[in-house]
């Protein structure tokens, strides 16, 4: 877990890359790209996205660098900079939660993040994934989990359409119809007898 000082470092590099001043904004984005490339760091990034204490401004570009760290970090293998083992494995596991808790503007960013992973991980790479989304779903009965995980789904699920048919890709797809179809079916009815029944609230921006 990252100290307090170096939560305040990181916080005060983010605050600089949107506070106007162009040579600031320059030295503060250097020094986070130079220090992305540590281990820990999208960790860190995490844990400072989590709180609701940080200035809203530093938090959303704080969602926007790890959007932009993930694309261009994760599939770097090598010296030459990449995510270690442990951190990608940290980060899968706590992405999605974390997503679906952040307001808005941060959870847009994050949610990019995880499509970026999903497109090269799930479901080989990503085991975890359907069953954690399919958990949210089966015990959430808040709106906007429930919209944003759905919403999650359809971005992971999206990569199948592109990609030409084979064993794997239908192994794949296969995998995550038997996993997801019966959940996404009560969902779906629960939200048509709550419409019906007038219970369902108005839409959120």
């Amino acid at each position: 877990m990252a100290t307090p000082a170096q939560m305040a470092q990181l916080s005060q590099l983010l605050g600089q890359t949107v506070g106007g001043n162009t040579e600031a904004m320059k030295a503060g984005e250097q020094q986070l790209r130079q220090a992305e490339i540590q281990p820990g760091f999208g960790l860190m990034l995490l844990e400072l996205l989590r709180s609701a204490s940080v200035d809203p401004t530093t938090r959303q570009a704080g969602a926007i660098f790890f959007k932009n760290y993930i694309i261009r970090q994760w599939t770097v293998q090598g010296a030459g900079g990449g995510i270690t083992a442990p951190d990608r494995q940290a980060i899968k596991q706590h992405l999605l939660s974390l997503m679906l808790q952040a307001p808005k503007q941060v959870q847009v960013q994050l949610a990019r993040g995880l499509e970026e992973i999903s497109i090269t991980d799930y479901p080989a790479e990503w085991q975890s994934l359907l069953p954690e989304m399919v958990q949210h779903l089966k015990t959430s009965q808040d709106m906007s989990v429930l919209k944003g995980t759905m919403e999650t789904a359809h971005t992971v699920f999206l990569k199948f359409r592109s990609q030409a048919r084979s064993d794997d890709l239908l192994r794949e797809i296969k995998y995550t119809v038997e996993g997801f179809q019966e959940t996404h079916l009560a969902v779906f009815t629960a939200a048509c007898q709550r419409v019906l029944g007038g219970s369902l609230p108005a839409d959120q921006p």
